[in-house]
């Protein structure tokens, strides 16, 4: 991730710790891929255990680069209130 933003010079990383609460929105938002993916597989395919484990853990190790990037992108637009220029 860049440190500052090419455009408005706004610190990406503002403080030690700043995107703790970005790991609470990526776990809501793989916890929203996730388990209809694993419920459907159990209930509605009838695969095991392990090939619904197997394939949730893939999934996870595929998407985590992206979800983290959409999770601290979301952090700091909660954070950050952007005018447009008048």
């Amino acid at each position: 991730m860049h440190e500052t933003c090419a455009n408005c010079t706004l610190e990406f990383i503002p403080q030690p710790g700043y995107y703790v609460g970005a790991m609470y929105v990526s776990y809501l938002l793989f916890s929203a891929l996730i388990l209809p993916i694993a419920f459907l597989g159990v209930f509605y395919f009838k695969w095991s255990m392990a090939a619904t484990m197997f394939l949730t853990i893939l999934l996870c190790a595929l998407t985590y680069i992206k979800f983290i990037r959409l999770a601290r992108s979301l952090w700091i637009h909660m954070d950050v209130r952007y005018k447009a220029e008048e």
